[in-house]
């Protein structure tokens, strides 16, 4: 039995056009330049490559945060511009996005259970009930105590702010995670706790990952699959057992030679 395509990019471009009275070449900054690829359901992809290089813009295309310039995506076999025209209440339960800063991604005037309550109210039908449930599920999933919901952001580690955030993007049961850098401001050991979760909710969840880093170590331990990014361009792609080992780029071959010595397990 085939495994379908659950997310495919096709010839993907974005320019960036600085605010100009007169049209100039010179202006325009090409993010993204004609990217390919295709997610099947369960794939864990790891999208790398310096600051600049397009990797977060390709996370907010896909995600419905920015729009492109040309090219295709598809999402379930539908254009994206179909979804955001036709259906954008089921695109959003479908891809949810966890952002880089933990703690800067959640509003402090919210206590938890707000916080988890919205994509709740604005996504589903579930009654007050279902969804104080669906809350405690929620926070058992990703190993906080329930009895936390009624606390403030300020009163929780960044370890523990980006499992809200988590939590939060589980809340509509998405196909999809769009995860831009969720560990890059997270000490080392928090860093490999969040990854052991990702992990694990990947399985148990049968979850889809676009996952988007510039370190190289944490896309080895968690992708199956990797892109590398230069200044809008994929550069190299494979699976990462064959990237890590062969790599054919030279920029390829820098990347992985500035890996820090760190084990996650």
């Amino acid at each position: 039995m085939t495994n379908p395509s659950i997310l495919k990019v096709e010839n993907l471009s974005k320019v960036f056009r600085r605010i100009s009275l007169i049209p100039d070449p010179k202006k325009e900054v090409r993010a993204l330049v004609e990217m390919n690829f295709e997610l099947k359901k369960g794939d864990s992809l790891g999208i790398v490559g310096e600051s600049g290089s397009g990797k977060t813009t390709v996370a907010r295309i896909i995600s419905g945060l920015e729009t492109h310039t040309s090219g295709k995506v598809h999402l379930l076999g539908k254009p994206l511009s179909q979804w955001l025209q036709e259906n954008p209440v089921e695109f959003r339960k479908s891809i949810q996005y966890v952002f880089q800063d933990p703690i800067m991604s959640l509003n402090p005037r919210k206590t938890i259970y707000q916080t988890l309550e919205k994509p709740l109210k604005n996504l589903t039908e579930l009654s007050g009930q279902e969804r104080k449930e669906r809350i405690e599920k929620l926070m058992e999933l990703v190993n906080l105590r329930p009895e936390f919901v009624h606390r403030y952001p300020h009163e929780f580690s960044g370890g523990q702010c980006q499992r809200i955030g988590i939590a939060r993007a589980l809340a509509s049961e998405p196909k999809i995670l769009v995860l831009d850098e969720p560990v890059s401001a997270l000490d080392v050991s928090i860093q490999a706790q969040i990854l052991n979760l990702l992990m694990d909710l990947k399985e148990k969840l049968a979850l889809t990952y676009v996952f988007i880093s510039h370190d190289l170590s944490v896309v080895e331990f968690i992708c199956d699959r990797i892109l590398v990014m230069n200044r809008g361009y994929v550069v190299e792609e494979g699976d990462c057992d064959s990237v890590f080992r062969n790599p054919r780029e030279d920029y390829t071959r820098k990347l992985i030679a500035s890996i820090p010595l760190i084990q996650f397990s």
